[in-house]
């Protein structure tokens, strides 16, 4: 699994990802800065007593749960909320929450606001009227019926110590007797005290159970809320954090959506899975206004005639030139840039000593450059000797058969003997034959790549439809044409070090300083415009020619570098 294929898009648009994550990040920042700190007050209840008993009971835990749950509820209520507005004397009350702990019998209150003190008072009160809402809490009129049964509870409890006393005194006693009759009154009355201990312990828990410490439900303050000390938001560190992250992965996942979306080929590792072709060559851009027709001719140590001569040094190891006289260039869709390729393929075949011969074979689309000259067509319509149409434009060994006078006139007369006829017929005159052939969709297309050695399919990556380059492979393959692969056009980022090989920079019109600084200030003389640097007194202070010239001493001096490396690992190469 090929990970740059996955990755591709995030490379692609890295530029947007950046900004999206920039934009993101510094927007939380700046958003966070206006708002206020908050503070948060926290108060925890708990329901029953079972903290308090050394032996509880399970339905008891379980019955003090379902409680905290309710009470967690009442506590969220309209009534809650307004009795502790009364109490407070507030108009309103900050963001707070009530929640029963999970598998507990706590309930735990959380208020949020602005003002630390505010915040413990709401916090306290709401535990407040929670507590003020449970049977346990006494109203004014019971709290004389309190005071008697702990005066009733409180004599119990002696009549309970006095009882248990006079049955350890009788048991001493019994120790000691040896008459029967003794003996069985005694025992007597330790039943009767037993009997009445059993009653007293009973009434004793009846009426404890009735009272705050024993009742079940009821709600005890086990944390009071306190003042927060310091704020506990906004986190701006984190705010800013999830904002970058969160900018990057919409952007990332836009940069995908463009990708899905966008219907056309931009890696050459996706043309290659898809058409399964070899990669022959990759060929650069022609820089914008030069002639496409004469630049390797007139630029040979350029990178683009690098890149032909490669493809022509791969095509001549797949046999063409030798077993192999006839290649047709092709491509899924117009304005891929075959016919570009087929042009310089061609002069670079003639600039290497072979006799070659380009024919224009797109009848619906022909050059301009060949208008009104006979060629293809008038063979088909006519016939004849092929040489005598051929026309000598270019510099070399190269001639052109063009696609003649009216060649949609003859569309339906290409076939493959009239074509086989054609070819044979340029034999004698060239070594190569390079054909400049309609898109695959083409039906002309099909015959062309029956009557020729081998087929040269150029994509434009960044152009060329998915669709188009599908429909390609299954015209292709459903005929016996002879595929020799691929050629990527439109290859227009390379790494640094192939400018500072193929571009050596200028030389300047003055002497310069040796090293860094020499260098630095030849930058700094070069600002002005260049009557100045010629000696010619102007009046103006251009600030682009200022920009311009910066920039490009600059990039000379980085190629320089570059190139001087070059050179060296050359040198140490041919010292191994």
């Amino acid at each position: 699994m090929d990970l740059s294929v996955y990755l591709a898009p995030l490379v692609k648009w890295w530029r947007l990802v950046v900004v999206a994550a920039v934009i993101a990040g510094v927007s939380t920042l700046v958003a966070t800065l206006f708002q206020p700190a908050v503070y948060s007050s926290r108060t925890t209840l708990i329901v029953g007593q079972s903290i308090s008993n050394p032996n509880p009971s399970s339905p008891q835990f379980y019955l003090e749960q379902e409680l905290a749950k309710i009470y967690a509820d009442i506590g969220s209520r309209e009534p809650v909320r307004r009795g502790t507005m009364e109490a407070l004397g507030l108009a309103w009350l900050p963001a707070f929450s009530v929640r029963a702990l999970p598998n507990t019998q706590l309930i735990e209150i959380a208020v949020t606001d602005t003002n630390p003190v505010r915040a413990q008072a709401v916090a306290a009160e709401l535990a407040n009227q929670l507590v003020r809402r449970t049977p346990a809490d006494l109203i004014p009129e019971d709290e004389d019926r309190q005071t008697f049964v702990d005066d009733q509870l409180a004599r119990m409890q002696q009549d309970i110590q006095t009882t248990q006393d006079e049955i350890n005194a009788l048991q001493t006693r019994l120790g000691v007797l040896s008459g029967a009759r003794e003996i069985a009154d005694v025992e007597r009355q330790i039943s009767g005290l037993q009997d009445k201990l059993r009653s007293l312990q009973t009434t004793y828990a009846s009426l404890v159970s009735g009272t705050p410490r024993g009742a079940v439900n009821s709600l005890t303050v086990v944390e009071p809320a306190a003042v927060p000390a310091r704020s506990s938001g906004p986190n701006r560190m984190l705010n800013v954090l999830l904002a970058f992250a969160l900018g990057g992965c919409v952007a990332g996942g836009g940069a995908y959506l463009i990708e899905y979306l966008d219907r056309r080929v931009n890696h050459a590792a996706e043309i290659q899975q898809l058409l399964g072709w070899p990669i022959l060559g990759e060929v650069g851009q022609i820089p914008a206004g030069a002639d496409a027709s004469t630049y390797i001719c007139d630029q040979p140590d350029t990178m683009v005639a690098d890149s032909f001569r490669a493809l022509r040094a791969n095509l001549e190891s797949a046999g063409v030139g030798t077993r192999m006289k006839t290649v047709l260039v092709t491509g899924p869709s117009p304005s891929e840039g075959k016919s570009t390729v087929a042009l310089n393929l061609a002069l670079t075949m003639a600039m290497a000593g072979k006799k070659t011969v380009l024919i224009d074979g797109d009848s619906h689309r022909p050059q301009p450059i060949y208008r009104n000259q006979k060629g293809l067509s008038d063979l088909l319509l006519n016939g004849g000797d092929p040489t005598e149409h051929l026309i000598n434009p270019y510099p070399r060994q190269l001639s052109v058969l063009p696609a003649g006078v009216t060649p949609l006139k003859a569309a339906g007369l290409l076939s493959l003997t009239n074509l086989r006829a054609i070819l044979e017929g340029l034999g004698p005159v060239a070594e190569v034959i390079v054909i400049d052939g309609p898109p695959a969709f083409v039906s002309d297309s099909l015959v062309l790549a029956g009557a020729v050695d081998g087929v040269l399919a150029v994509v434009r990556l960044g152009h060329s439809p998915w669709d188009a380059v599908r429909e390609m492979k299954a015209r292709f393959e459903s005929s016996p044409a002879n595929i020799l692969g691929i050629v990527l056009n439109g290859i227009s980022k390379r790494p640094a070090f192939y400018h500072a090989y193929y571009q050596e920079p200028p030389t300047s019109d003055h002497p310069t300083q040796s090293g860094t600084f020499g260098k630095l200030r030849d930058v700094l003389r070069g600002l002005g415009s260049p009557g100045r640097r010629a000696g010619v007194a102007t009046q103006s202070f251009d600030l682009r020619s200022v920009w311009e010239n910066l920039r490009l001493k600059v990039r000379n001096i980085w190629h320089a570098r570059l190139g001087r490396a070059l050179k060296s690992d050359e040198r140490k190469e041919r010292v191994i």
